[in-house]
């Protein structure tokens, strides 16, 4: 038996030698799954079923025929993949955490299909139970929520954050701080800012962090990383310490600014903008967040989310970000009969990556939209609101 764990994913394979080989992945919440050709096969069956909720790809899984499958392209062309051909690929993507299919290619010619093939159906919150999983042609049942519609209620919410993007529409700075939001925003010049933000983000301690790393580098006297990542320990704790103090806890905020410094250095020769170069996927820049010291999970999340949303960095797949939990989102949710009045945090995220696997955080804005403008926490306004005809108005 042979083990290899991909510090990037998060995953290991398991290859067993038998008479017919098992491809076996650990998965982050120690569940381990294991998968078949005719898992992959039955897997894409149903998501092809549920176009065009799911997007579209440049190929086709169609048919399972013992050990390998058959994979129509866009152009025509029918090509078979063995299972053999999946473990291979795999194994070497694992072994070299890389997301470069060319670096495969010499494995298997099928390499870059194969790859998708297997880090979709690992990514998607439907891997673990595909055929129980919520089936966009069906209502929902009883216990779902009566009357509730779910396929036409994420089909428009879906459509609405295409157009709110599309328009650059922005429900609120990151901070009120103008300068602070110029320096934040200019993404191309001054990556770390940004970075360095995300990595102070922590549920107490100050009303906006957003605004530290301008204050921080007005003190120094200098925006660029080259002097910043000059300063020592002290220099760090000093520039967050001395009156006014930057945090509520400096010291702390201190090391893992310093941290965070050392980190983009030793990782990144300096170049913060490669944590999101070459248009890694979601889940990888995630990953690369959570390797800073003191960034929880929700706090990379949050970060690509900003990435992708107010950046526009473009990344190979948006299944790793999540829905923002907030007042709009608490209260909407349980209206339009997704959720119960009493869900936790962790389920109404939950419930939006079942609803949404590609991108569970697609219901931000246009949830905020209706939030804001119709669905008040005082009378909301009905008639006006754009989910009339399906709101179940369960409150």
């Amino acid at each position: 038996m042979k083990n290899r764990y991909c510090e990037n994913c998060q995953m290991r394979l398991v290859q067993r030698r038998e008479a017919t080989p098992k491809l076996k992945i650990k998965l982050r919440n120690n569940d381990e799954l294991e998968i078949s050709v005719f898992d992959v096969w039955s897997f894409f069956k149903e998501l092809d079923k549920a176009k065009p909720m799911f997007g579209s790809r440049e190929f086709q899984v169609t048919r399972v025929v013992e050990n390998s499958v058959f994979i129509l392209s866009n152009d025509g062309h029918e090509q078979l993949i063995s299972y053999a051909d999946f473990l291979n690929v795999w194994r070497e993507y694992v072994k070299t955490r890389s997301e470069k299919v060319n670096d495969y290619v010499k494995i298997s010619s099928n390499a870059s299909c194969i790859l998708t093939i297997i880090i979709l159906f690992l990514e998607s919150k439907l891997a673990k139970k595909y055929h129980d999983s919520f089936n966009p042609s069906e209502e929902a049942s009883e216990d779902k929520g009566t009357g509730v519609v779910y396929p036409k209620i994420v089909e428009i919410l879906v459509k609405r954050e295409e157009v709110l993007t599309s328009e650059n529409v922005e429900f609120d700075p990151l901070t009120e701080n103008r300068e602070a939001e110029v320096l934040l925003s200019n993404i191309d010049k001054y990556p770390h800012a940004f970075v360095l933000a995300s990595i102070l983000q922590r549920e107490v301690g100050a009303d906006n962090v957003w605004e530290i790393p301008y204050k921080f580098m007005e003190r120094l006297g200098s925006f660029e990383f080259h002097d910043i990542q000059k300063l020592s320990k002290e220099n760090v704790k000093k520039l967050m310490s001395d009156p006014p103090p930057l945090h509520m806890y400096p010291n702390t905020m201190a090391k893992s600014l310093y941290l965070g410094i050392k980190h983009i250095q030793e990782r990144y020769s300096g170049k913060t903008s490669r944590i999101w170069a070459e248009t890694p996927s979601s889940v990888t820049i995630v990953n690369r967040f959570s390797l800073f010291s003191g960034v929880s999970n929700k706090s990379a999340v949050n970060a690509v989310a900003i990435l992708v949303r107010k950046f526009k960095i473009p990344v190979k797949d948006k299944t790793a970000i999540d829905i923002s939990i907030n007042k709009q989102l608490k209260r909407v949710f349980p209206r339009l009969g997704l959720v119960s009045k009493s869900a936790s945090d962790n389920a109404i995220i939950e419930k939006a990556q079942n609803l949404y696997p590609p991108y569970p955080g697609v219901f931000d804005y246009p949830i905020k939209e209706i939030g804001r403008k119709w669905c008040t926490s005082g009378v909301p306004d009905c008639n006006a609101c754009s989910m009339t005809k399906y709101c179940p108005k369960l409150f």
